[in-house]
């Protein structure tokens, strides 16, 4: 939940980037985390610049593995703010 909320909370990032287990191991963390220091940013914002970049050391695979859990995250934030604006719980039917 601390994740939806605040995406650049990099310590509750990488606690669960690999829950489940998305095969993400630990060369792919330190290049992840090679890049957010090289370009001063977030651990999410780096692992959306490399999902994206053509030049990207990550394999297709593993794009696509880390591509599924920002769109998580994204899902949920969206629903969340949703819930927010009208106060229902979006998954409710009646």
């Amino acid at each position: 939940m601390k994740v939806m909320a605040n995406p650049e909370d990099d310590v509750n990032l990488l606690r669960i980037i690999n829950t489940p287990r998305r095969g993400i191991g630990k060369r792919t963390l330190e290049q992840i985390h090679h890049v957010s220091r090289s370009k001063k940013c977030s651990f999410f914002s780096a692992i959306t610049a490399m999902c994206s970049a053509s030049d990207s050391p990550l394999s297709d695979r593993m794009k696509h593995s880390i591509g599924d859990f920002i769109g998580l995250i994204n899902f949920f934030q969206i629903t969340s703010s949703y819930r927010k604006k009208d106060g229902k719980n979006p998954y409710r039917i009646c």
